[in-house]
């Protein structure tokens, strides 16, 4: 067992600029998820409508929108679980 007490987990050189800055690690990692879901919403917009518009059956598309919004809605508060 070490004698001395243990330090704290400092950051790597590269990356010694968020202490000092306006901007902090965890605020960028938060915008990359705010980013990560508006481009999901887009996606998911976008989807149900070419399912809707260009499917052969309605059961089919309400289907595959149901599984896609409840899928998606489950890995979603899976992730950002994790930022509360």
């Amino acid at each position: 067992m070490p004698t001395e007490p243990l330090r704290a987990f400092s950051l790597p050189q590269f990356l010694g600029f968020f202490h000092n800055s306006v901007f902090s690690l965890k605020t960028l990692f938060v915008f990359f998820f705010v980013c990560a879901v508006i481009y999901w919403m887009i996606e998911t917009v976008i989807s149900i409508y070419h399912w809707w518009v260009y499917a052969h059956s309605p059961r089919v598309s309400s289907l595959a929108v149901i599984t896609h919004l409840g899928v998606s809605g489950i890995l979603l508060l899976f992730t950002l679980s994790g930022l509360l």
